[in-house]
């Protein structure tokens, strides 16, 4: 908590919200990312915008498919409403107007599928320490 009570997303506990509909891709990837940070699984976009509610989350690691909203209009919701929180998008089919949303900062980092957890963990292990922009593809 900051002086003025409220949860900051970047010294509580390193927490990631990790969304995926398919509950084998979810198991895996929170194992994997579990050895890094607190690690809190969704399995739709008003389910995780539900738990980004509660406080505590520094990024959010997001399929682009999802049952309830695409995982655009999830990072846009959360760009709004927690404008720190590291986005990173995720996905086995194309992504429509990918670069346009890397470069307006909608999206942080977009990792195709089958995603190495490693890289995700590397690329957010720079990004919480503020140096995300330099983590190589």
């Amino acid at each position: 908590m900051d002086e003025n009570g409220e949860r900051s997303h970047f010294h509580t506990r390193r927490g990631l919200i990790l969304v995926d509909d398919d509950s084998r891709v979810l198991a895996s990837l929170r194992f994997c990312l579990e050895r890094a940070f607190s690690t809190t699984c969704a399995m739709s976009a008003e389910q995780a915008l539900q738990m980004a509610g509660e406080g505590g989350f520094a990024a959010i690691v997001s399929d682009y498919q999802l049952p309830d909203h695409d995982g655009l209009w999830l990072l846009e919701e959360l760009r709004t409403r927690f404008p720190s929180m590291l986005r990173v998008l995720v996905s086995g089919a194309e992504v429509p107007d990918l670069q346009a949303h890397l470069q307006s900062g909608l999206v942080h980092r977009f990792f195709a599928k089958p995603v190495e957890p490693e890289r995700i963990i590397a690329w957010l292990t720079q990004g919480l320490a503020g140096d995300a922009s330099r983590v190589g593809e």
